[in-house]
């Protein structure tokens, strides 16, 4: 029954999300959001995919995957990548230590939420809040104005071509 319950409120609260991105959004725009993938295990994999699978129902999102391994805990999870598809308004890095429960952030990065369009900023709340119920309990997500990983990693982005 509680299951029955937390299902009916994320889907409430992703209908009213949704609702708010779509009237913030300027016509026929979209949001581009990269997923930057480095768990190994099943259990991860599954979550992941039911959160790409989350974030694609949300019309305005272009969602793009892609997979990263990485030596450290704080290496550049796109080290090496090309950036073809770029640039995109928001990623969010899946990092390795989900799986082995040494770390409990999912990183969104973006500008600042201070000077991020509208659009954007209700964007970042959608996604945080989907993240959440995917990994409810294993890692919450972390946006620039919550850490300095994930700032750091958009000025690099930013600089490179990955972010706009």
């Amino acid at each position: 029954m509680a299951k029955r319950w937390t299902t009916l409120a994320f889907a409430c609260v992703l209908v009213v999300a949704m609702a708010l991105v779509v009237s913030a959004q300027p016509v026929g725009g979209t949001l581009r959001i990269l997923v930057v993938d480095q768990t190994k295990t099943f259990g991860s994999t599954m979550r992941v995919a039911g959160l790409v699978g989350a974030l694609r129902q949300v019309p305005i999102f272009e969602v793009g995957v892609t997979l990263s391994d990485v030596a450290g805990e704080w290496d550049d999870p796109l080290t090496g990548q090309t950036n073809q598809d770029a640039p995109y308004d928001i990623a969010i890095v899946l990092p390795r230590t989900i799986d082995t429960g040494t770390a409990h952030a999912i990183w969104l990065i973006s500008n600042g939420l201070g000077v991020l369009r509208t659009d954007v900023r209700a964007a970042i709340g959608i996604v945080s809040e989907i993240a959440t119920q995917v990994f409810s309990g294993l890692a919450e997500p972390k946006t620039v104005d919550d850490d300095l990983f994930p700032a750091i990693l958009w000025g690099i982005y930013a600089k490179s071509g990955w972010m706009r």
